[in-house]
């Protein structure tokens, strides 16, 4: 059994899909750093901003925030 609930039915929390808020926050990251002279430093920095929260896409996780009063 997969452990892992598809992305496309993830949420971060209640009202709010996981992969619009790891989106939002790779494209608020890359904006912040955008005067940073090394550009793939900041392709690192959205990519850091994209994953920083996909361990929420677990099945454990999905239902502790479904469920949580």
């Amino acid at each position: 059994m997969s452990h892992i609930v598809p992305l496309k039915e993830s949420i971060a929390r209640p009202g709010s899909l996981l992969i619009e808020h790891l989106v939002n926050v790779k494209e608020a990251m890359s904006a912040f750093f955008q005067d940073e002279r090394d550009s793939v430093r900041v392709e690192l920095i959205g990519l850091a901003g994209l994953c920083h929260d996909i361990a929420k896409n677990h099945a454990d996780w999905q239902e502790y925030i479904r469920t949580k009063k």
